[in-house]
């Protein structure tokens, strides 16, 4: 039986190092697990959602036990990437809704966290450096300031700008 998205990220998670880990992503590599982490980590691919987890119900449903799944949803993830012209948003953040709650939780938490970039927070130890090295091609090189933009977000200005004498 096939692993859950999840389940391989939480098995490479685990692994004692990035070799074991490697290995771990390489054993169970298949275009949806590509396409998560490149939804997540390529640059020039923005989900178009609001930012933040959407109001659905949280069912629970145990692995295995929900009405479909990531592997069988991925093929619809082109109506948040380059929605068709005649969808209106609510529209789309409605069958997003409705995803998130046909699938078991783990699998919303990780799309959720994928939509906003933030997949690395459920998964310190997979990063773009990391998926970089492991599936060379997947992802374009990132340039250093592209790094430091990453890695530092720009600090906020406070207070009015002051007056030219």
């Amino acid at each position: 039986m096939r692993l859950l998205l999840p389940e391989i990220f939480d098995l490479a998670q685990k692994a004692e190092n990035d070799e074991l880990r490697k290995q771990v992503l390489q054993k169970h590599f298949s275009p949806v697990l590509a396409d998560i982490l490149k939804i997540n980590f390529h640059p020039d691919i923005k989900m178009q959602l609001p930012e933040g987890d959407p109001p659905y119900k949280k069912e629970g449903i145990p692995v295995g036990m929900a009405d479909t799944n990531l592997y069988k949803e991925m093929r619809r993830m082109y109506t948040w990437i380059t929605p068709p012209p005649n969808l209106h948003r609510i529209k789309r953040e409605t069958l997003f809704i409705q995803l998130l709650e046909s699938i078991n939780e783990n699998e919303a938490k990780l799309i959720c966290a994928v939509k906003d970039k933030r997949m690395s927070d459920l998964y310190p130890t997979i990063t773009y450096e990391f998926v970089f090295k492991t599936f060379p091609g997947l992802l374009p090189e990132q340039t250093v300031a592209e790094k430091q933009q990453v890695e530092e977000p720009a600090p906020k200005k406070r207070g009015r700008p002051k007056k030219a004498a």
